[in-house]
């Protein structure tokens, strides 16, 4: 696809990998075309610099390690123009990139963790801030599922019947233990 400003081609971008993108059923999800006008129309008006050439606008894209950052800037670029990983600490430094035709300069962060302050080790392990090689303890973090989405709901969506469910907990040495600990009652569950 691409993106146009008053009939000039301003940016042009891949399909997404997956195929074409069908914005009827997502609601708040943005295409390229409709991220690239939404981050124009946020940008204040900036008047032309001392030589009277027109600035250009910079976004910065910062949040949680692997969230996609680099993801968005690349699909904007329509290639691959920054590095990424499905490991969350790929992006070390700023990378800034003009966007052609486009009056954007695009900065590409580090992804940013303060995890005393927002979130337990367990939330950081769910949402992929924290990789699974770094985990040295699953019951945090499924507490934290099991709280969120029911045991009983968990327990139907993996087919954790009572009978094993029972087996489980009976391999705990501890049922009454289990009963009392959803979260390691589940991850017994899924064990047998």
């Amino acid at each position: 696809g691409e993106v146009s400003d008053g009939g000039a081609v301003v940016c042009r971008f891949a399909s997404a990998p997956h195929g074409d993108f069908d914005a009827a059923d997502a609601g708040d999800v943005l295409d390229c075309a409709q991220l690239l006008a939404e981050l124009r129309a946020r940008l204040p008006a900036l008047p032309p610099d001392e030589q009277g050439v027109k600035r250009r606008g910079v976004v910065g894209f910062v949040g949680y390690p692997n969230v996609g950052k680099s993801s968005v800037i690349n699909a904007l670029f329509g290639a691959k123009k920054v590095s990424m990983s499905r490991t969350p600490g790929k992006t070390k430094q700023v990378q800034t990139l003009e966007l052609p035709g486009a009056d954007l300069t695009l900065c590409d962060c580090p992804g940013l963790v303060f995890p005393s302050a927002v979130a337990t080790r367990a939330h950081l392990a769910i949402n992929g801030t924290v990789p699974l090689t770094e985990l040295r303890d699953a019951l945090g973090p499924v507490q934290v599922i099991v709280d969120k989405m029911g045991f009983n709901k968990l327990a139907e969506k993996y087919g954790l019947g009572e009978e094993i469910l029972r087996e489980a907990a009976r391999r705990l040495g501890d049922e009454r233990a289990a009963a009392e600990d959803p979260a390691r009652r589940l991850l017994a569950g899924l064990a047998v």
